[in-house]
């Protein structure tokens, strides 16, 4: 049997299944809770290692019920988190999110690291990693932890999916480059640690941490027992990559836009210069505007009518027609997080008038996303790609988002309705690790689902 279990460790739920990669078909699928944060006061965001390392072993174990044969463990992960390890693998400090930014934290008398970083190496930091600097990276997190903590000499920051092949034994070391970018420190061009980056971090704190070896396939880096069975588990993906993968983006060919609790547009295959770059499969690349305010900020804005609307409003949202969104009046800024794209100090909404109505509120929120998104497409394609494919749970769920941009911007669209994109980019993933498909291009053929850009 070709079984693989799926994981796909977000930052709320974590969702599993067992695939078939021969018959093509899912088992037990099902998701946990992310444990709850040890510290989260909108500075720290620190989560418990060790639990998240249960929660690893129970969905794995959840997803294995019932089978035997299992050919590997697939993996995709939140990204720009850490925790520091020391030389045999267990943790130092906390696994600290990419929803903490203590980077911007002034320390008595001196500026704080990020300001320092950003003066060191702000010019140049898109060009060597593909990304704007930002406070939650943990190259800057780590900056700030290790000037505070005295760390051992010899420690290594390792992304999430590294701690958990960690914690699972006979770890190789190995992550995939969408994860391993994550972590700030990565020369995209040259595909290693930049040492401009690396010395900068390491001359602010005084330390000198190790990393993981990157990888651009998936690959076998640790190995769990399960019952009797010792089964691989390969090197962790980024969520973003694997949602846009298994959303059946083409690359070259569609425009993904990704609505879950933060929002990204991004162009696999595609990169014109104009936006930030990440890692992709098969050693490509993807253009992308990342950090574009979505659920996390409508929580807020529809939290300020108190809980027990908000569930009534959501409903709202979902019924909203597309251009009843685009003539609203009223305008809304959803950057109401430092991290967010657009961010002037917070949130606001303007144009309130006497025929205000919560339905035209919620007209505003749907409207801004749609613009933000329109704006990235322009960023990323000028119209060069003709159709959009619309995945996340958001999306899904609000509708209106996906007409709203496709009137904007003149680009069919599509919304992706084949279950959940991250699960299937890790089937997709496993259909070529075991030789079924020579590629990802043939994998995805195998795996059509609606949806799929063609």
């Amino acid at each position: 049997m070709s079984i693989f279990l799926l994981v796909d460790f977000g930052a709320s739920r974590v969702k599993y299944a067992a695939f078939d990669a021969v018959s093509g078909k899912f088992r037990n699928e099902g998701d946990l809770p992310v444990p709850r944060p040890l510290r989260a006061d909108g500075v720290f965001y620190e989560e418990s290692p060790e639990l998240l390392k249960e929660t690893f072993f129970r969905a794995c174990k959840k997803a294995a019920s019932g089978l035997s044969g299992l050919s590997g463990v697939m993996l995709s992960s939140q990204m720009h988190g850490f925790v520091v390890l020391n030389v045999k693998g267990e943790p130092l400090t906390p696994y600290i999110s990419w929803k903490d930014e203590r980077s911007r934290l002034s320390l008595p008398g001196r500026e704080s690291a990020f300001g320092v970083l950003e003066k060191r190496l702000g010019r140049d930091y898109r060009r060597i990693t593909g990304m704007d600097m930002r406070s939650c990276f943990p190259a800057f997190n780590f900056a700030a932890l290790a000037r505070k903590r005295k760390l051992p000499r010899k420690c290594r920051i390792a992304s999430l999916p590294e701690w958990l092949c960690a914690a699972c034994g006979n770890d190789a070391g190995l992550v995939h480059e969408s994860v391993f970018a994550g972590l700030g420190f990565y020369d995209l061009a040259k595909r290693r640690v930049s040492p401009d980056v690396y010395d900068a971090v390491s001359d602010y704190c005084g330390s000198k941490p190790s990393f993981g070896c990157p990888v651009s396939e998936s690959v076998p880096a640790s190995t769990l027992r399960l019952g009797r069975e010792e089964v691989p588990v390969y090197a962790g993906v980024g969520d973003h990559q694997c949602a846009v993968l298994g959303a059946g983006n083409i690359s070259g060919k569609t425009l993904s836009v990704n609505v879950g609790t933060g929002s990204q547009v991004s162009s696999p295959g595609l990169d014109l210069g104009r936006a930030e770059v990440r890692p992709y499969f098969e050693g490509g690349v993807m253009g992308t505007v990342t950090h574009i305010p979505a659920g996390r900020a409508l929580e807020v804005f529809l939290g300020l009518f108190g809980s027990t609307a908000s569930a009534e409003l959501w409903k709202r949202l979902g019924r909203l027609k597309p251009g009843q969104a685009l003539s609203c009046g009223l305008n809304a800024d959803l950057a109401v997080f430092p991290s967010a794209r657009g961010y002037k100090g917070g949130g606001a909404l303007t144009g309130i008038g006497e025929t205000f109505s919560r339905d035209a509120y919620l007209c505003a929120l749907v409207k801004a996303m749609a613009v933000n998104y329109a704006a990235a497409e322009q960023l990323l394609s000028g119209g060069k790609l003709r159709r959009a494919v619309f995945g996340g749970g958001l999306a899904r769920k609000i509708p209106a988002l996906a007409g709203a941009f496709e009137m904007l911007t003149g680009v069919k669209t599509s919304v992706y309705s084949g279950g959940e994109e991250t699960l299937r980019g890790l089937a997709l993933l496993a259909l070529k690790a075991c030789g079924a498909a020579p590629d990802l291009a043939a994998a995805s053929k195998l795996l059509r689902v609606k949806g799929d850009g063609k």
